[in-house]
């Protein structure tokens, strides 16, 4: 029919997170090992949906853009509702704590989100092997920032082993180094989202956040959902 379907993920169409996925491929980064975001906030309360329906899609659709080369294995989620129940429903969770999977990579990602929490924060780490990206949407001065830290191994000292002759010992030390705060010029979401839309019915961009993708994101809530009726096990 040639219809054109796209899930209104606004991250996806965020200038910094583009900025944030440009630099997981940097060489300075390293090989991608683990994403951790926090949203969290007093509230807005909602009464239809629990806390990680509610947030975690920004930060699920951001992980899977960020890392499209990664496929989800597997979910796991811890969640609760401690509210008193006059300001949420009584049987929704405020409180979600999802963790992804990845592949056989290792590489895991790590969602919070809470509407109890004193303060709003908005918050994306990425952790690479050689370095650690942070994408903090509450600070306006310097919202994308590398941060060139790492682990190296050096060599310590060797010595004469009764079974093996010589042995050399290594040592891992934390490594500091600087920190990069790019530019990146900023821009509306919500216009880029309806400019990529026309482009795409026109056959001239690719669609970001189409069926596959925003389905994926659906399947991901719909495992946490499963693992907290099963003690929070891992769904696959």
């Amino acid at each position: 029919s040639g219809a054109k379907i796209m899930t209104g993920h606004t991250f996806l169409f965020n200038s910094f997170v583009h900025k944030a996925k440009e630099l997981t491929t940097d060489e300075r980064f390293g090989t991608p090992v683990y994403f951790h975001a926090t949203r969290t906030n007093f509230g807005p309360f909602r009464q239809d949906v629990n806390a990680y329906w509610d947030l975690a899609p920004h930060d699920i659709s951001i992980l899977l853009f960020c890392f499209p080369e990664l496929r989800p294995r597997w979910v796991s989620c811890v969640a609760t509702c401690v509210g008193t129940g006059a300001l949420t429903a009584p049987h929704l969770e405020d409180i979600g704590l999802l963790t992804i999977g990845f592949d056989d990579t290792g590489f895991i990602g790590h969602v919070h989100c809470s509407w109890l929490n004193p303060g709003r924060e908005r918050k994306i780490i990425f952790v690479g092997s050689a370095a650690r990206i942070e994408f903090n949407d509450d600070n306006k001065q310097e919202p994308i920032r590398l941060m060139l830290k790492g682990e190296d191994a050096k060599k310590k000292f060797t010595r004469l082993d009764k079974v093996d002759g010589m042995s050399e010992f290594l040592f891992h030390t934390a490594r500091d180094g600087d920190i990069i705060v790019p530019y990146v010029e900023p821009s509306e979401p919500l216009r880029n989202v309806v400019t990529s839309f026309v482009r795409v019915c026109k056959g001239v961009e690719e669609n970001r956040s189409d069926a596959y993708f925003s389905t994926l994101v659906v399947k991901i809530l719909e495992a946490a959902d499963a693992s907290c009726r099963h003690n929070s096990a891992k769904i696959d």
